[in-house]
């Protein structure tokens, strides 16, 4: 018997509208991935928003390079005195707390405002930061700016064994941290997201990171930042020494997540940039710790 036409027709549009329907979820997803990592683009919604926390660490890498790339151009235009390079740190500086780290920085202000309960109304609108969080703010600003002018130069090498198939993949020293920095941000999102709930005056604000819950997701996540962290800072056989840096910025992030989950009884979209910001900032403080033993 011939085949109902009705019944392949009716198969080829159940095909077509998965089809569509997945092409639809992934660009929801990296729809609310940016609206978790850059501001202007509003608040991660629809049906791919749990899917945008996959997209978060590829996002931060292209951050990351936008960085490199900033910081490459600014050591050609304008050099360095006494082997101090300002002008590239000022300029990744710039981009970073003027859009691309903006809402990590803004969220940590907000969350010392909130932390005293000076400023509740911080959790559902924009507000105005009060004076802990101005003072914070200033703080966090300038200490950025020293981080990023701390990074040494260190001793160019890449490997003679058979990673030099690879070699395209190591950048110069000076720009390792500018590429680590910002995935282990965004990567602090994560854990954040994936520990305690949402606090109860929230709401919806997070529903892309509130995907992350599987730990399969966070330590899957943590393992590949990591293992880059490890593979960068293993000049001479030191793979350890990425190790240990990448232990050290979980503990810290974890702590902060839990203590700030605690305090305000779930997290806020602000406590999550404020934990990304946490876990950046670590990761550069015990980089720039070990910088003598990572590069010499």
């Amino acid at each position: 018997m011939d085949a109902d036409p009705t019944e392949t027709t009716s198969a080829e549009e159940r095909t077509d509208h998965q089809e569509s329907t997945k092409r639809g979820g992934r660009s929801s997803a990296l729809g609310s991935a940016l609206g978790l990592l850059l501001p202007g683009f509003g608040r991660p919604s629809g049906p791919g928003s749990a899917a945008a926390v996959h997209w978060l660490v590829p996002g931060s890498l292209l951050i990351g390079l936008i960085y490199v790339g900033l910081y490459r151009a600014s050591w050609r235009i304008f050099g360095e005195v006494g082997q101090v390079r300002l002008m590239p740190a000022l300029a990744v500086w710039l981009a970073d707390v003027s859009f691309l780290g903006l809402l990590m920085v803004l969220g940590a202000a907000r969350t010392v405002d909130r932390w005293g309960g000076a400023r509740k109304d911080l959790a559902g609108g924009p507000g105005w930061l009060g004076l802990a969080g101005m003072i914070a703010l200033f703080v966090l600003l300038i200490f950025k700016l020293a981080l990023w002018t701390a990074i040494p130069v260190g001793v160019a090498g890449w490997p003679g064994d058979w990673r030099r198939f690879f070699n395209f993949a190591y950048p110069r020293p000076v720009f390792r941290p500018l590429l680590l920095a910002p995935m282990w941000g965004r990567w602090g999102m994560i854990l954040a997201a994936g520990i305690g709930r949402t606090a109860p005056a929230e709401g919806g604000a997070i529903p892309g990171l509130l995907g992350a819950r599987s730990p399969v997701v966070v330590v899957g996540w943590f393992l590949l930042v990591a293992g880059l962290t490890a593979v960068y800072c293993g000049r001479g056989g030191r793979w350890m020494i990425g190790c240990m840096i990448g232990l050290a910025v979980l503990g810290v992030t974890f702590l902060f997540a839990v203590i700030a989950a605690r305090r305000f009884s779930g997290h806020t979209r602000f406590s999550v940039y404020a934990a990304a910001l946490v876990s950046e900032v670590a990761f550069l403080i015990f980089y720039l710790a070990a910088s003598q033993r990572i590069y010499y």
